[in-house]
């Protein structure tokens, strides 16, 4: 890893899960109680660009979803909630 924090990519996991056993409003509730969306550019003692926070939908439903699952951390965070949905 560069010290400069500059090493020009990302970090993702991809998660495949069965929506018939986990919907995906389930996904991102356990997601959104581990995951820390704020400071950006951080996770832990881990920091860097890489370490910026998104979340990768697949369609126009997970994306609403992801939204409206969020949302009562965006207004808590405010303007330091560092998450991206996409």
């Amino acid at each position: 890893m560069r010290s400069d924090h500059t090493g020009g990519h990302l970090e993702l996991i991809l998660v495949e899960f069965d929506p018939a056993v986990l919907s995906d409003a389930d996904l991102l509730r356990v997601f959104s109680t581990i995951h820390e969306p704020m400071p950006p550019n951080r996770q832990g003692n881990d920091v860097g660009s890489q370490y910026r926070s998104a979340i990768y939908t697949t369609n126009d439903t997970q994306h609403e979803t992801a939204r409206a699952v969020m949302a009562p951390k965006v207004a808590k965070f405010r303007k330091t909630f560092a998450d991206r949905i996409k």
